[in-house]
C-alpha cells in the first residue's frame, strides 16, 4: 500500500471521467444548482454513507468494529469508481483479512450486500411505478418483471450452492486448486466456511439489521438524488430518483459513462429533456466522485497506519 498506488488509482478515475465530460461541462452543470437543494442533498448523502457503513458492519456480523468497517467501505467505494472492473469489492475483503477478519467472512458479507441490492432494485422500481405521473408505467413494469426474474434466479442459484456446499466446495477446490499458489484443500476449506456463513446469515448477529440498514440507505440516497434533480427538472423527481437508484445504486458506485447513460435513460423515461437530464447526472455523479474518492484516499492511509501499528505491536511481543 503506497502513495503511488493511490496516485495511479485517482489518475485512472479522472482520466475515465474526462473521456466523457469536459471541465467546462461539469462547471456549467454545477452553476445551475441552487444552495438550498444542494445543502439538503448533501445532508442526505452523508446520512446515506453512514447507513452504508452500518449495513456493512451488520453483514459482517459485527466481526469488524465501526472504524474497520468505515475505512474498508471507503476504499471499496473509491476503488469501484476509480479502478476499472469494480476492483473495490475484492479490495475491501483483502484489507479486512489483513485487519483480522477472515476472507471467507468478508466474501460472505459481500455476497449478502449485493444480493440485497438486487432485491432492493425490484422494490425501488416498484416505488417508481407507483409514483409515476406519466404514461411510462408499462415500460417500468416490464423492467420490474425482468429484474424480479433475475433476482429470483440468483437467489435460487445461491440457495442451491449453499445447500450443496460440500460438493460445490470439493469440485471448485479441485478446479481452482490447479491455479498457481493455490492448494485444493485450502480452497475447499475456504469455500465451505464461506458458504456455511451464508447459510446461517439470518441467525447471525446483524443479519436482520443489515436488511433494515440497506433499505434505509437506499431510501436516504433517493432523497439525496431527488434534491439534485429538483435543480434541473420540475416533475416526477422522486420517482426518477427511485428508478435512477435502481439502475445505478449509490451503495455500489458506478463508473463514469455507465452512470451517466443509465441515469439519463431513467430520467428520459419520465419525459425529462436530455440536456437537463445529463446536467443532473453530472452533478449527482461528481458528488460521488469527490466524496467517495476523498473518503477512500483517507481510509487507505488510515488502514496503512493500522497495519503499521499492528506490526509494531507484534514486534514488541
Amino acid at each position: 500500500m503506497t502513495v503511488f498506488s493511490v496516485i495511479a488509482a485517482v489518475s485512472i478515475g479522472l482520466g475515465a471521467l474526462l473521456l466523457f465530460l469536459t471541465p467546462r461541462q461539469i462547471g456549467e452543470a454545477f452553476a445551475l444548482t441552487r444552495p438550498r437543494e444542494m445543502g439538503l442533498s448533501m445532508l442526505f448523502f452523508f446520512v446515506g454513507c453512514w447507513l452504508m457503513v452500518e449495513r456493512w458492519r451488520s453483514c459482517l456480523s459485527y466481526r469488524a468494529d465501526r472504524g474497520k468497517a468505515f475505512h474498508t467501505m471507503g476504499v471499496c467505494n473509491a476503488g469501484n469508481l476509480l479502478i476499472p472492473g469494480r476492483a473495490g469489492e475484492p479490495l475491501r475483503v483483502y484489507l479486512l483479512a489483513r485487519l483480522g477478519v477472515g476472507a471467507e467472512y468478508g466474501t460472505s458479507a459481500l455476497v449478502q450486500e449485493r444480493l440485497a441490492d438486487w432485491m432492493l432494485r425490484v422494490v425501488f422500481i416498484g416505488f417508481a411505478i407507483l409514483l409515476s405521473n406519466t404514461g411510462s408505467g408499462e415500460e417500468l413494469a416490464s423492467r420490474l418483471v425482468g429484474s424480479l426474474l433475475i433476482s429470483l434466479a440468483v437467489i435460487l442459484v445461491l440457495v442451491g450452492l449453499v445447500r450443496r456446499r460440500e460438493t460445490v466446495a470439493r469440485l471448485l477446490g479441485k478446479s481452482l486448486g490447479k491455479l498457481p499458489r493455490l492448494q485444493p484443500d485450502s480452497v475447499e476449506s475456504f469455500l465451505q466456511r464461506m458458504l456455511k456463513d451464508l447459510s446461517e446469515v439470518w441467525t447471525h448477529p446483524g443479519g436482520r439489521m443489515a436488511v433494515l440498514w440497506g433499505f434505509l440507505a437506499w431510501l436516504v440516497f433517493s432523497f439525496h438524488t431527488k434534491y439534485v434533480l429538483d435543480c434541473f427538472i420540475d416533475h416526477d423527481t422522486l420517482a426518477m430518483s427511485f428508478l435512477l437508484l435502481a439502475l445505478t445504486p449509490a451503495t455500489a458506485p458506478t463508473q463514469p459513462g455507465f452512470f451517466h447513460g443509465f441515469a439519463v435513460a431513467a430520467m428520459l423515461i419520465f419525459g425529462a429533456e436530455k440536456v437537463p437530464a445529463l446536467q443532473a447526472a453530472v452533478v449527482a455523479h461528481m458528488i460521488q466522485m469527490v466524496v467517495f474518492s476523498l473518503w477512500g484516499i483517507a481510509s487507505w492511509f488510515a488502514i496503512d497506519r493500522m497495519l503499521a501499528l499492528d506490526s509494531e505491536d507484534s514486534d514488541e511481543d
